[in-house]
C-alpha cells in the first residue's frame, strides 16, 4: 500500500504531491510520513492543496518539502530539493538562510527577502509550524504571488471569464 492510500494528506497533487507520497521516506531524517507529527502531516496538505507557491522545511536537518508552484517560483537550477536537507537543497544561500529560519524555529514569524532561496526567488513569509504541545516543528513558508506570472495570468483570465 502506498503513502498515499495510507495517509489521505498524501494523495498526489500535481507532480510534487506525486512525488511526495510514493517516496520512501523511512530511510530519509524525517522518516516515514506515518510517523510525522500532525501538525506536519496538516501542514504538508495544506502546502499541496495550496495553488500559491509553499515550502514546508522540518526536523534536525530542515528537510525541504514543496509544492509544483514553490518549483515553478525557484526555477529548475535544482530539481532535487524535494526530502533533501535545507543546507544540500540550498546550498549556495544556506549561510543566510539558517539563521533567518533559526528565528522561526525560535517562535518569530519573519519575512523572507526576495533572492534568499536563490537568484531571482521571489520574497515570501516564514511562518513557525506548531506541535500541539506549541514547540516549533517546522517553517511554513509561502512566496508572493506576484512572482509566479503564470498563476498571475489564470487568476486575471479566470476574473475577465476568457479561458
Amino acid at each position: 500500500m502506498t503513502a498515499a492510500r495510507e495517509l489521505p494528506f498524501l494523495r498526489p497533487r500535481g507532480e510534487s504531491g506525486r512525488a511526495i507520497g510514493t517516496r520512501d521516506w523511512s530511510a530519509t531524517p524525517v522518516g516515514a510520513p506515518v510517523s510525522w507529527p500532525a501538525a506536519i502531516r496538516t501542514a504538508t496538505g495544506i502546502m499541496l492543496e495550496s495553488p500559491g507557491a509553499v515550502l514546508l522545511v522540518w526536523g534536525p536537518q530542515l528537510v525541504v518539502l514543496h509544492n509544483d508552484a514553490a518549483m515553478a517560483a525557484l526555477g529548475d537550477e535544482r530539481p532535487d530539493r524535494l526530502g533533501r536537507p535545507g543546507a544540500d537543497a540550498f546550498p549556495d544561500t544556506w549561510p543566510a538562510l539558517r539563521p533567518l529560519l533559526d528565528e522561526v524555529l525560535a517562535g518569530a514569524a519573519v519575512a523572507l527577502p526576495a533572492g534568499l532561496l536563490g537568484p531571482g526567488s521571489p520574497p515570501g513569509t516564514c511562518t513557525p509550524v506548531r506541535g500541539d504541545d506549541g514547540a516549533v516543528l517546522g517553517v511554513f513558508t509561502a512566496l508572493a504571488p506576484e512572482a509566479r506570472p503564470q498563476y498571475r495570468t489564470l487568476v486575471v483570465r479566470a476574473r475577465s471569464g476568457s479561458g
